[in-house]
């Protein structure tokens, strides 16, 4: 009887231990999976997430390789919220730079989100091994955080729904296909 309850007691451990572990790389608490933006944070444009004066962190959710040099990588964001970006925009990722002298420097590079919803958004990377962000995104783990803003310079001007165009030609080559994915999804 006394080993049963020692059994059932451990096993009630283990799945309390086990389940705080999934919450928090799931970001189901948004009070411990995200940072709240400063109190001084501007925005380009009212509903966006992100500031644009400062980085963001928000927890990786998954990662999964689509090609052999290329990840599909999903971000949390707190429950009821999006982006709030327009179609064809990108976001900055805050990549950091080991300085000479022991510092470490913000590096911003430029990624389109392929896939915006509620409580997420994916971004396709493609992973150069002698780039910074590369190596930065090669890195990555689960539960990892990553920061992020939106600047004006990043929100471009055509963009969907395309007024008075008939007929549309894309041309993406090289990492150009992200931008040509986000544009695709809503025609």
């Amino acid at each position: 009887m006394i080993m049963q309850w020692r059994s059932i007691i451990f096993f009630f451990v283990i799945v309390t231990f086990v389940s705080s572990i999934n919450d928090d790389q799931t970001c189901e608490n948004p009070d411990t999976c995200f940072e709240k933006a400063p109190s001084d944070a501007k925005y380009v444009s009212e509903g966006v997430y992100f500031p644009s004066n400062s980085y963001l962190k928000v927890r990786v959710l998954a990662i999964k390789e689509e090609t052999h040099n290329s990840k599909l990588i999903t971000f949390g964001l707190p429950p009821d919220n999006s982006l709030g970006i327009v179609i064809s925009s990108a976001i900055l990722m805050n990549v950091p730079k080991k300085e000479e002298d022991g510092k470490t420097k913000s590096i911003p590079r430029p990624y389109n989100p392929i896939r915006m919803k509620e409580g997420s958004f994916n971004l396709l990377v493609k992973i150069y091994p002698e780039g910074l962000a590369g190596a930065y995104v090669s890195d990555l783990k689960v539960g990892d955080m990553v920061g992020f803003k939106q600047t004006k310079g990043n929100i471009k001007k055509f963009r969907f729904p395309f007024k008075g165009v008939e007929k549309l030609t894309m041309v993406a080559g090289g990492t150009g296909i992200a931008p040509m994915y986000q544009a695709l999804v809503p025609i």
